[in-house]
């Protein structure tokens, strides 16, 4: 029981620290969310973030860029996943991403033979993640993506292309192997 109270007052701790330590970044937060760690957060300039309700985060979440953040209600973000988030990353409601996940809405430019590649600037496209998402462990998730309601992203897939309502995807490329209706 005083390990389970101890917990709770850590947990709620945490969640005073970053909302004051982001307070400039964060324009809504929900009740009930349980931050493991605090997040880093790089290169924040114009970052806004809006996290819903029922939130779980857990170590080591990193969020790199300017750009807009918004978690929906009932979401676990597990352990060590990277955000690139310079336009914009949507993380609907009851969404389930895994350990080691990346997703990033940012891609350097590079066509100019005559100019190094890190001096030729970004292309951001916003990913959205739409609602009841499961991404397995390791996957990355790329610029300019849309994965569709209720749709499974298996461990270590590199999504490339948009995945419809209730695929099951997985390699690298991201290719359909199923559909989560023809489970039932």
């Amino acid at each position: 029981m005083f390990f389970r109270v101890v917990s709770k007052i850590k947990i709620k701790i945490r969640y005073i620290a970053i909302k004051w330590m982001y307070h400039r970044y964060i324009r809504q937060i929900g009740k009930n969310i349980e931050f493991r760690t605090i997040p880093v957060v790089e290169n924040f300039k114009k970052l806004t973030v809006r996290l819903g309700e029922n939130i779980v985060i857990k170590e080591n979440l990193i969020i790199r860029g300017g750009g807009n953040l918004k978690i929906g209600d009932n979401t676990h973000i597990g352990s060590f996943v990277i955000i690139g988030c310079n336009e914009e990353v949507k993380i609907g409601k009851d969404c389930m991403i895994a350990d080691y996940c990346t997703l990033r809405d940012t891609n350097h430019n590079f066509r100019n033979l005559n100019i190094s590649m890190n001096k030729q600037g970004i292309t951001a496209k916003k990913i959205i993640i739409e609602d009841d998402v499961w991404i397995g462990h390791g996957a990355i998730i790329l610029s300019g993506i849309n994965v569709a309601k209720g749709s499974i992203v298996a461990a270590g897939s590199v999504v490339t292309k948009n995945v419809g309502e209730y695929e099951i995807v997985a390699g690298n490329p991201a290719k359909t192997i199923g559909s989560r209706r023809d489970e039932q």
